[in-house]
């Protein structure tokens, strides 16, 4: 009986060690098809590089409908089915722009919401608005590139 769990171990083991290791988890979602692959690259390694300094979770999201949800809630209710977030209290923060309303909302949950103010995330949103006025929506990425320790 050792034997055999032995065997299925290591099994198990050899299995895994030639799968392809998985890539860095998702944390840009363009489902308005906005992004280029660069720009989602781009956002997606920003993402993670901000993780990994400071230990909050940072997403994007785009979409063009909101399922009757206001951006805020939408914004939210996918942070939460994605399970987005670092450590017991989800830190971290999902940038939502939805194309439907010309609309942007910074959501932020646990220890990005002391991170990243109210103030914060409507200077944010004043930095950018003037690329749906402007007809730049494709510029846009380059503007969410935003630095979290200039924030508080």
């Amino acid at each position: 009986m050792k034997k055999k769990g032995f065997v299925l171990l290591m099994m198990v083991f050899l299995l895994l060690s030639v799968l392809p290791a998985s890539a860095a988890e998702q944390r840009v979602f363009d489902n308005a098809d906005l992004l280029t692959a660069e720009e989602e690259q781009n956002l997606q390694q920003f993402c993670e590089d901000a993780k990994e300094e400071y230990d909050i979770d940072f997403a994007y999201l785009t979409t063009k409908d909101t399922e009757g949800l206001s951006t805020r809630e939408y914004g939210a209710q996918f942070y939460i089915e994605q399970n987005l977030g670092v450590g017991e209290d989800y830190s971290g923060a999902i940038f939502v722009l939805d194309m439907s309303e010309r609309e942007g909302q910074l959501v932020t949950c646990g220890e990005a919401m002391e991170m990243i103010t109210d103030a914060d995330a409507d200077a944010i949103w004043d930095e950018i608005s003037g690329y749906f006025s402007n007809s730049e929506v494709l510029s846009l990425p380059q503007a969410l590139l935003f630095q979290p320790d200039t924030f508080g």
